[in-house]
């Protein structure tokens, strides 16, 4: 029987030491999700600004490549440029969204010494579930987010969060009635 369990395991390529993780991001590899479903990939990697997302998408039969940085995978995305964002509430209770449930954080938009605007982040967990990679199970957690700025306009959206992976495996823009307008989602990674 144990013989079986372990043919089964490896035939699915859900062998743990095989999956990538957060970790891997921290020793200093390049964890690459991608999708089966449309032409784009993503590349997640550690910089001294945080973390370094990559992404590639055809767009008319030409690769458009967009490089974003994040202090955390949740928090809201800046450029490489002097692009900064100064959030009111530490970014590390962010780790423990599945019990807080509910975070939300003023935030200061700057460009260079500039300030260009504020907005409100609110993130709210909805779910706690799993999702499969490339044969890898991790744990996820959907999370509902809101963003307002100064103007009362407000932007919903949902993340995929995959806590153990320290990514977002799926991002999905909400109208106000929460029904999905377009996004993305992945369904494979790599770690090199």
């Amino acid at each position: 029987m144990r013989l079986a369990l372990a043919l089964i395991a490896s035939s699915t390529g859900a062998v743990a030491q095989d999956c990538p993780t957060a970790a891997d991001l921290d020793a200093g590899k390049t964890i690459t999700l991608s999708s089966t479903i449309e032409p784009v990939f993503m590349e997640n990697r550690i910089t001294p600004r945080g973390l370094a997302i990559t992404s590639v998408r055809q767009f008319s039969g030409q690769n458009i490549r967009i490089e974003l940085f994040f202090e955390h995978p949740l928090a809201l995305p800046h450029s490489g440029s002097g692009a900064r964002t100064e959030y009111e509430t530490s970014l590390d209770e962010l780790d423990n969204l599945a019990t807080l449930r509910t975070w939300s954080s003023e935030v200061t938009v700057f460009e260079g010494a500039e300030e260009i605007g504020r907005i409100t982040q609110t993130l709210d967990l909805t779910a706690l579930g799993s999702a499969t990679l490339s044969g890898c199970e991790y744990t996820i957690w959907r999370i509902d987010e809101s963003i307002s700025d100064e103007d009362g306009q407000t932007r919903f959206g949902q993340k995929v969060y995959a806590p153990d992976l320290g990514l977002m495996i799926a991002e999905y823009g909400l109208n106000e009635n929460g029904n999905r307008i377009g996004g993305l989602s992945f369904d494979q990674i790599a770690a090199e």
